[in-house]
């Protein structure tokens, strides 16, 4: 029999069919009737089927194979898909058209059995109902099977590409499965963005924390990215949708904010992490090629990070802040830290951040073997003779990126220390009127100092040469450059610079003269007091400066240089005098 303009819809595959045609056999001895060169449509969509139903086989059995061709992803479809995957389209509210193979059978008393060995998706789009971030001009191809070990039903999707703006994502292969029970989870490989803003847009659509993370970093142009991430949900009322995700992601000439603003950030950044509906935990590795932080240049910035909700921790967040160290830190039990290098030297990072939207830090940063040299070249025109071997440390500790807010201590030491040629040294030099001296001047410096109301205030200074040696303490050097130092010395009768000072000063200290360094650090004032103003204050310095230096280097990573047999009585201070 042949039929024309005729209409079908299956109780149990509800996909109404109009405009049907095509020819149906029957065979009395097999008891097998044939659906064959069926055609029809269904609102834009071309349908067309083969199958047929075998009366003996198993008490009757249904097998039909239809093709469907710019079917459009609506309710209708939906509905004629099974239960299982009806929850799994109502989480992702795809849209768009597709080309179809479908395979149906049934058998009397069993359920029916529905598989997609051909999808081909296009022109489409979809949302996650809990990641409200929708993704348009969607292609892809796959299919769909049930398990037959298992009953998941399984979606396989390959070559998807697709966009948001300006935003590009490719996923090479995707898989999709429902439990029996209800469970659904949908696993995205090989996956690669290119260009995405990190905007109000893309923070909308993320769970709160996550967004509230991502605000304060304030990434400010788009990155790329390439990885897997994997969403898990429930058909259970009141389950969270909850997230894995191994990824990297690729900055270049980037800035964000993490405690201080990082400029000019080129490199990888690799992340691996969850989020389970309340909290989310995240582990990664930086490998950034370079970066800017406070107009410092940083290059091969290594090492591993945390983010638990809204705090990052690098190395660390046991900082301590002791009143006295040594120039080298105890040692801190943690994970490795962030290394860099600068100024051909290391830059060790280790703390947490708050990323709340005024965020608080407290960092420790330590350098090992900095050059002086490499940090005028790059930061101090014009002084091209400065050396020195330069180690440290410093704790930062404040809320948001304003230097009002910024307070810390720390200590340097170069060692040796050719900075004759700094601004202030060379003037006190020429005040004092001492033959310039060779380009090392000190044996070391030394510096001992913490950190507020944008001011470093200069506990202890120590600088040791053979020509002179510069001690003082209680010292401020502002963020704008400007200086109040008070500096004392010990010259020989030889040395002191003019009679009038000799007269004054000679006798009653021994050689002792106050240097009041004042100006800035680029146009310095030198001041030297006469006796009346310097006896009160040098007695003071000298007993409180015995005290000023902190304790000896306690694990010996960064010694203090030795001194020689000569060197030594013109290098202590006066005791005996002093009290």
């Amino acid at each position: 029999a042949e039929m024309d303009h005729g209409s079908l819809q299956y109780q149990d595959f509800p996909y109404r069919i109009s405009d049907l045609k095509g020819r149906v056999s029957y065979f009395s001895n097999t008891g097998v009737t044939r659906f064959e060169q069926l055609t029809g449509k269904h609102g834009s969509a071309s349908l067309s089927a083969d199958g047929s139903y075998a009366r003996f086989a198993n008490d009757g059995r249904l097998e039909l194979k239809v093709s469907a061709e710019n079917a459009s992803c609506d309710s209708s479809l939906k509905l004629a898909l099974p239960e299982s995957l009806q929850e799994l389209w109502m989480n992702f509210a795809p849209t768009g058209k597709v080309n179809l193979d479908t395979h149906v059978i049934w058998e009397r008393g069993k359920p029916l059995q529905v598989g997609i060995p051909r999808i081909d998706w296009f022109d489409g789009s979809m949302s996650l109902k809990d990641f409200p971030y929708p993704l348009d001009n969607l292609k892809a191809q796959g299919s769909f099977r049930v398990n037959p070990e298992t009953g998941v039903n399984e979606v396989r999707m390959s070559g998807i590409s697709g966009n948001h703006d300006e935003t590009k994502i490719r996923i090479a292969k995707a898989l999709a499965g429902v439990t029996p029970s209800g469970d659904w989870w949908v696993q995205l490989d090989k996956m690669t963005i290119d260009d995405l803003s990190t905007d109000r847009a893309f923070q909308k659509a993320l769970p709160e924390a996550m967004a509230s993370a991502l605000n304060t970093l304030n990434i400010q142009r788009p990155i790329s990215a390439n990885g897997m991430i994997e969403f898990r949900g429930s058909q259970q009322p009141g389950t969270a949708i909850t997230a894995y995700w191994d990824m990297n992601s690729y900055l270049a000439e980037n800035t964000l904010t993490a405690g201080v603003d990082l400029t000019k950030v080129y490199g990888k950044v690799h992340s691996e992490g969850t989020w389970d509906g309340s909290h989310l935990h995240l582990k990664g590795d930086l490998d950034l090629d370079s970066v800017v932080i406070l107009d410092y240049h940083l290059t091969e910035i290594k090492g591993p990070f945390e983010i638990h909700d809204q705090r990052l921790t690098v190395g660390s967040r046991e900082i301590r802040r002791e009143k006295t160290q040594s120039v080298s830190l105890p040692q801190i039990n943690s994970m490795q830290p962030i290394t860099a290098k600068a100024i051909r030297g290391v830059l060790t990072c280790m703390g947490d951040i708050e990323l709340n939207d005024v965020p608080t830090y407290n960092m420790q940063i330590e350098l090992n073997r900095g050059l002086l040299e490499e940090y005028a070249a790059r930061y101090m025109p014009g002084q091209s003779q400065l050396r020195g071997v330069m180690n440290g440390w410093i704790q930062l500790w404040g809320r948001g990126s304003s230097k009002s807010d910024l307070k810390g201590q720390g200590q340097l030491q170069i060692s040796p220390a050719a900075i004759y040629e700094l601004p202030p040294i060379a003037q006190i030099f020429k005040v004092v009127r001492l033959s310039q001296p060779d380009k090392t001047a000190f044996d070391s410096a030394f510096c001992d100092f913490t950190v507020s109301n944008q001011t470093f205030h200069l506990k202890y200074i120590e600088l040791k040469g053979n020509a002179i040696s510069l001690f003082g303490q209680a010292g401020e050097a502002h963020f704008d450059g400007r200086l109040k130092v008070d500096l004392f010395s010990q010259l020989t009768r030889r040395q002191l610079p003019l009679p009038l000072i000799t007269q004054l000063i000679g006798h009653a200290t021994s050689g002792w003269i106050r240097v009041e360094l004042r100006g800035t650090t680029s146009s310095p004032i030198v001041d030297i007091k006469s006796n009346p103003l310097l006896d009160g204050s040098l007695k003071t310095f000298l007993n409180n400066g015995m005290r000023g230096r902190p304790a000896g280097n306690a694990t010996g990573r960064w010694p203090r240089p030795a001194q020689t047999s000569n060197q030594t009585q013109k290098q202590q201070f006066p005791l005996l005098f002093a009290q």
